[in-house]
């Protein structure tokens, strides 16, 4: 019996011979086992590293993200810096005015007597000029006359000469008037063009001869501005009025003028200028080149050449105005 269990004793695992068959699957699950253990700390060391690795990338993201906007900021200010240092430089331009003669620059003072004695003072500007005849512009109120009409002449004061020049034809709505001269050529300013209007705020100033031998350019700004009229905040007088009024560039924006009130008339100080291709509307026979690029100006002034009949300005006169003038 104790021989027996003994024997089975001793063939716990089996046949001696056998053992290799035991040790071989506890060997591999024993590697298994290992391997697994290994392979959780690999993915637990890669996933540390992984994070770490993240979170490096997020400080050097949310680095650069402030880098950008470090950036951002530092273009902003420097445009800002740059556009101030454009508005004072236009704001120093505007402060010199564009004209410093008015002569050299085909703005004349005027004058004109009428039957009671009366002599009238103005400015006037060239809107046209060439070898053979000139055209200026000036202030309906400088020649106008009890019944409506107009006198005859006016005198313009050149800086060598006074001329004697014909009135060619007046509007009583717009208050000007166009006096046209024998030869030339004289300066002639250029127009604003039509497809840049003025604004409210734009810098211009009002040219003319403010008295004998005392040339003016008075500074203001844009105060309104519409289909109809140019409100300038510009001090002006009878000897100013029918002068232009030019822009920063000195191009004509509008004629200068006390007495036109497009919206009646109204107590008070300010002052109304009229849209300078208000002339093309009933004076002169502009082209559709002079309205939509420089106006007149573009084309006149000195070494201009005769322009086509077609483009002449039509012989109209203050006698040719009266009679539909009464019919209306």
């Amino acid at each position: 019996m104790a021989r027996g269990a003994a024997a089975r004793g001793g063939r716990v695992f089996g046949n001696e011979r056998r053992i290799g068959l035991w040790i071989l699957p506890l060997f591999l699950i024993t590697a298994l086992l290992g391997a697994t253990l290994l392979g959780g700390l690999a993915v637990l060391y890669y996933a540390q590293q992984v994070a770490r690795l993240e979170a490096t990338t997020a400080r050097a993201r949310a680095n650069l993200d402030e880098a950008v906007r470090d950036v951002d900021r530092t273009a902003e200010r420097a445009r800002t810096a740059i556009d101030d240092e454009v508005r004072e430089v236009r704001e120093s331009l505007a402060q010199r005015s564009p004209i410093t003669t008015p002569n050299a620059s085909g703005v004349y003072a005027v004058s004109a007597e009428h039957p009671d004695g009366e002599v009238r003072v103005a400015s006037a500007f060239t809107v046209f000029s060439t070898a053979v005849e000139t055209f200026l512009v000036t202030d309906y109120a400088l020649v106008e006359t009890a019944d409506e009409f107009a006198v005859d002449a006016v005198q313009v004061f050149l800086p060598d000469q006074t001329v004697t020049v014909r009135v060619h034809n007046f509007d009583r709505e717009r208050e000007l008037a166009v006096l046209v001269a024998r030869g030339g050529p004289l300066p002639v300013l250029p127009w604003r063009p039509a497809d840049e209007p003025v604004r409210g705020g734009d810098v211009v100033f009002a040219v003319g001869i403010a008295g004998t031998d005392t040339p003016a350019v008075l500074q203001g700004r844009v105060a309104g501005v519409s289909d109809e009229a140019v409100v300038p905040n510009v001090p002006l007088n009878a000897f100013v009025a029918g002068g232009p009024l030019v822009d920063a560039s000195g191009e004509v924006v509008a004629v200068a003028s006390l007495s036109y009130a497009p919206f009646g008339d109204v107590a008070g100080d300010l002052t109304y200028a009229v849209p300078i291709r208000a002339v093309c509307e009933r004076l002169l026979a502009c082209t559709a080149a002079d309205l939509g690029a420089g106006g007149l100006g573009a084309r006149g002034g000195t070494g201009a050449t005769e322009p086509p009949a077609s483009e002449r300005p039509p012989p109209r006169s203050p006698a040719s105005e009266r009679a539909p003038s009464e019919d209306g």
